[in-house]
């Protein structure tokens, strides 16, 4: 493939974590850049059932890769695997036939260091961005795509602070908004008259407020029951007989509530009791029968296309990733098919793509946005309630 600079050397990226060369060793053509000055470019690499398109896509990755920052950060190996999946996804395409031209550029941490990045002119070409990671990050290529008409995928942070404003942003990771309506609206249709009690309140983060004031508007029965009121089964005269009464602990974060749970264990003994979760809670044990809200569908059963990928990864990075979720590997995978498939259902000369005509099915997740306000981008609402 053509490079812009061919003069530099060609390098292969390495994880430089010693987890991260224990799970694999990038290898063989799908990993082979050009650097050049925090840019790299992969070989020309479309889907089983998409019309390649007749000139090369081009696309750029915005990755914080970290690779001249040392020591290294092991918190930057998702990251890395983010764009392996993303390697194997334009492998995948390749024997269809599309052509690309791929940029992954390091943007680290800072605004400063992205803001160099976009000066380069190669930017003004690009068919479409994935990336950045960070929300101060995001606001610095929100203005540039705005005024260059370049779509941007973000695949990471839930705070997008232009998108009501930019038709040029689809965001991935839904907002705490709309993840709370998802919320309301499973507990409206599978919740017999369901009595939200807000345990230890006065402590309550500012995630668990919003959710507060989104069940109240909604009309939802809300009860606050402050921290003075826990301990000695004095949770239980919140509770009520014949309806589904639904706990919400103060915090998101696990290590902040496990303490709350000698306190609601023994509650659902004599009343329909459940637990409002969190995805970071999937795997540990909780007191109560749970549900969550998540935007991942999780890594379990062998289809095809899950044994075709695992295939492909060992073959090129060595063994494969533990089978975890979220899996960035997988994310990387799905955002870049994702993006090929709108790039190649774009209308010739339109510099907007069918974000709301296209309904995406993922190793990991799935992807249907809608448009948020009149004239902003797109957000995924394809949010699933699970069970435990």
């Amino acid at each position: 493939m053509k490079t812009r600079n061919p003069q530099e050397e060609k390098t292969t990226i390495k994880p430089e974590t010693e987890k991260s060369k224990k799970k694999r060793q990038p290898v063989g053509e799908s990993t082979e850049v050009v650097k050049t000055e925090g840019t790299a470019m992969v070989n020309d690499t479309v889907l089983d059932d998409a019309t390649p398109t007749p000139t090369p896509l081009r696309i750029a990755y915005l990755l914080p890769l970290m690779t001249d920052v040392a020591p290294r950060d092991p918190s930057i190996d998702r990251f890395l695997e983010f764009y392996e999946g993303a390697l194997l996804a334009l492998n995948s395409a390749k024997d269809s036939g599309q052509r690309f031209e791929v940029y992954v550029y390091d943007t680290e941490k800072s605004t400063s260091k992205l803001s160099g990045i976009l000066a380069k002119p190669e930017w003004l070409n690009m068919d479409a961005i994935i990336g950045p990671a960070y929300p101060s990050q995001v606001s610095v290529i929100s203005q540039f795509a705005y005024e260059h008409q370049i779509p941007v995928i973000i695949p990471f942070t839930n705070k997008v602070s232009d998108l009501e404003r930019n038709p040029y942003l689809i965001q991935f990771n839904p907002s705490n908004e709309t993840e709370n309506d998802v919320l309301i609206k499973y507990l409206s249709e599978n919740k017999k008259q369901p009595n939200c009690i807000f345990v230890n309140w006065d402590e309550a983060t500012a995630k668990i407020k919003q959710l507060h004031a989104q069940l109240h508007k909604a009309g939802l029965q809300c009860i606050m029951a402050e921290s003075r009121c826990v301990g000695n089964d004095s949770l239980s005269c919140f509770l009520q007989a014949d309806v589904d009464n639904v706990l919400i602990l103060p915090s998101e974060k696990y290590s902040d509530v496990q303490s709350l749970f000698r306190y609601v264990e023994s509650l659902g003994n004599n009343a329909s009791v459940s637990l409002l979760a969190f995805y970071a809670w999937k795997e540990q044990p909780l007191p109560l029968p749970a549900f969550y809200s998540t935007i991942f569908h999780g890594t379990k059963g062998l289809s095809l296309e899950k044994i075709s990928y695992s295939m492909n990864f060992r073959r090129y990075f060595g063994n494969e990733l533990e089978n975890e979720t979220p899996r960035y590997d997988y994310l990387g995978y799905d955002i870049t098919r994702y993006t090929i498939q709108l790039l190649q259902q774009k209308q010739t000369g339109s510099r907007l793509l069918p974000v709301e005509q296209l309904r995406y099915r993922g190793l990991q997740s799935d992807i249907e946005c809608v448009r948020v306000g009149e004239h902003g981008g797109f957000e995924n609402r394809s949010i699933q309630i699970q069970t435990r």
